[in-house]
């Protein structure tokens, strides 16, 4: 999203957290991607400055296909939080 639409100015910043967090929610009817009060703690932190190469041998997931495939990028989320509990940290995924 940072790359291919927020440095060069197709959208703000702002839109691009828009489009993935409470738009899509909305969409299916769910209460989820803001930070209001009563709100599930599910948050990321991204370091949009981060420059990185896609590796799709290092995804956690099962699948490993990806357009992004081998891919430099420039941001990425580096900590993760769901229901309250850390299970992303400095890029590290926690069990």
């Amino acid at each position: 999203m940072y790359t291919y639409l927020v440095k060069p100015k197709h959208i703000t910043l702002a839109q691009g957290f828009a489009l993935m967090t409470y738009k899509p929610a909305n969409i299916i009817r769910q209460k989820k991607g803001t930070l209001a009060i009563g709100a599930d703690a599910d948050i990321s932190i991204f370091d949009i400055k981060k420059e990185w190469k896609v590796d799709s041998t290092k995804f956690e997931s099962k699948g490993k296909n990806s357009v992004f495939a081998d891919k430099k990028l420039i941001g990425k989320a580096v900590h993760t939080i769901v229901g309250g509990k850390v299970k992303m940290r400095d890029g590290t995924v926690l069990y």
